[in-house]
């Protein structure tokens, strides 16, 4: 049930929760301050109800960081509430919105039926949700070299873990490449600059000498692609500070003219790095096939959406031997 919609007496609301098999919990400022939430909150742990927890991070969505909404969850509930448990962030981001959205199935079906498949799957890969981005589904091909500058601080380690992902793909520091459209390294096509950006970026003197990488490459004609670290842990933080520390002759020739790639922690970069994939590889990117045509993941629920007015996730087999999960309603 959800309770704007659906409750129709809130003196009622400890039943409704007694009938619930699992609780999902959307985490946002204020949450823990009101009354009726924390009613929820306290009968759910009473009956052991399993919980499901997506956090709002957006402030001016009405979100809280994730540290702060622990903080405000009174003493005795936090453990219930958030040790050992996961929690979801929600995502606006279409791609980045599939997967929160996937992950809410995953802890639904799994709180609320025995039918869910072994230990729990950080990324829900036993759920597909059509049109989902995955960079296991890509290849480059002819393969490409992407160039990187030793003074980007984050850019090597980047390049190098979309290296480990994306088949076809290479690296290559650009202090020491000529910055020309042909690479000598495995015969591959010298691919775009990566520009990393985090809080470190164009900083100091090191940070001068990254600018005249990037000037060196947009003058000799090669494209400039841009990942936008958000992970805090990582140097992330809103795109507008690099407004502040980028030389203002790069602004004003264009070099923020095109999308930046946003890099988000995990779960949520790896759908970061299927989107980088697509970004580098737009003449070369190629979807994986196999003898029997395109890859497909078989025998896999796919998650739909009922074309009425409540959302529902639905459990389909692509092979339709076995009978199908209960349809959950939220």
């Amino acid at each position: 049930f959800l309770d704007v919609d659906d409750l129709l007496d809130v003196s009622a609301l400890e039943s409704y929760i007694e009938k619930s098999a699992v609780v999902l919990i959307f985490l946002s400022k204020g949450y823990f301050f009101s009354k009726n939430c924390l009613r929820e909150v306290r009968c759910s742990e009473q009956n052991d109800k399993p919980l499901v927890l997506v956090n709002e991070a957006d402030l001016s969505k009405g979100g809280i960081a994730l540290k702060d909404s622990r903080a405000e969850c009174p003493e005795d509930l936090r453990s219930f509430v958030f040790d050992d448990r996961a929690v979801i962030q929600w995502h606006r981001i279409a791609d980045f919105q599939k997967l929160s959205l996937k992950l809410i199935a995953s802890g639904l079906l799994r709180g609320s039926s025995t039918d869910a498949p072994g230990p729990s799957d950080p990324m829900a890969k036993w759920l597909v949700f059509p049109g989902e981005l995955s960079i296991e589904d890509f290849a480059l091909d002819p393969p490409l070299v992407l160039m990187f500058s030793s003074f980007n601080p984050g850019a090597r380690e980047v390049a190098k873990d979309l290296m480990d992902r994306l088949a076809g793909l290479d690296m290559m520091n650009a202090e020491t490449s000529t910055l020309s459209s042909t690479s000598d390294q495995n015969s591959a096509q010298s691919g775009p600059l990566l520009l990393y950006l985090n809080n470190a970026t164009f900083i100091g003197e090191v940070g001068s000498r990254l600018a005249q990488t990037v000037r060196a490459a947009r003058a000799a004609g090669k494209r400039v692609v841009l990942f936008h670290e958000n992970d805090e842990a990582l140097g992330g933080g809103p795109f507008d500070m690099h407004f502040d520390t980028t030389p203002q002759d790069l602004i004003d020739d264009g070099l923020f003219g095109a999308l930046a790639t946003e890099f988000f922690p995990m779960p949520h970069r790896e759908v970061s790095f299927a989107l980088a994939a697509q970004a580098i590889g737009t003449h070369s990117l190629r979807t994986k096939k196999t003898a029997q045509g395109f890859w497909s993941p078989k025998g896999r629920p796919t998650l739909t959406r009922k074309k009425e007015s409540s959302t529902s996730v639905s459990r389909k087999e692509d092979v339709g031997a076995e009978a199908p999960m209960p349809r959950m309603v939220l």
